[in-house]
């Protein structure tokens, strides 16, 4: 079985009876409370720095659960509650296994039939050990995506690790890339520029250049100083 610390808690209180190594059983020895309470507030305080570095534990969304790989980018957590709407395509997700290897990309695609959630991931899981611990990035607070309500219009920055990549999709569809060298480029799913016929901004270009597409109207006054150039076509 998979989960650690509070990951192994259940949101049913009489399921919480053998969760930690110090457990909370019914008529346990008066030795063990001391041990058992700062088992717990040792677990809660591990929560908190999990959610400080933008991932929590969430496994099935009820205690102890059972995870395991499927393919080098596949796991599976069994469960008759479909998690696709948890585990969504963008979103960060990381994998510890058994030997201490931890994998961090995010879900590409997520599914659910009868007892199992299958959720693939953007990168090769590391290691062969058993996953363990399964952590997902915190909704509208993860520094690798901004993202609309349903998952379909974004931007990401760490499609795969360490991606270097600023990705921008709508609709569903990937429209732009900006590498890690600069360069805007648009993907095959289509995508264009599109800006006013008028321009009435005043401002000065100073070792800068413009790219304007005609017919426009500057109504402004566009000062071109030194190193800088204007192209207009």
């Amino acid at each position: 079985m998979a989960g650690t610390g509070a990951g192994k808690y259940s949101t049913t209180a009489g399921n919480n009876t053998s969760v930690q190594s110090v457990n909370w059983s019914e008529g346990m020895a008066p030795s063990n409370v001391n041990n058992a309470a700062r088992e717990t507030i040792a677990n809660v305080r591990a929560m908190y720095n999990q959610i400080g570095e933008g991932f929590y534990e969430f496994g099935d969304g009820d205690g102890e659960y059972t995870v395991a790989r499927s393919d080098a980018d596949t796991i599976t957590i069994t469960s008759s509650t479909d998690l696709t709407s948890t585990y969504y395509p963008g979103r960060a997700i990381k994998i510890t296994d058994s030997a201490g290897n931890v994998t961090e990309g995010t879900i590409t695609t997520s599914a659910h039939s009868s007892t199992t959630n299958t959720i693939n991931v953007s990168q090769t899981i590391a290691g062969t050990g058993t996953p363990l611990k399964i952590e997902l990035g915190i909704q509208g607070s993860s520094s690798e995506l901004v993202v609309d309500g349903d998952n379909d219009t974004k931007i990401q920055v760490e499609e795969g690790s360490d991606d270097d990549t600023i990705r921008f999709d709508t609709g569903g569809t990937e429209r732009l890339q900006v590498s890690s060298a600069g360069a805007f480029a648009l993907q095959s799913g289509g995508g264009s520029f599109i800006h006013s016929n008028t321009i009435s901004n005043t401002f000065t270009l100073t070792s800068q250049n413009m790219f304007m597409v005609g017919p426009v109207s500057v109504t402004g006054v566009i000062t071109v100083g030194s190193n800088s150039t204007v192209v207009v076509i």
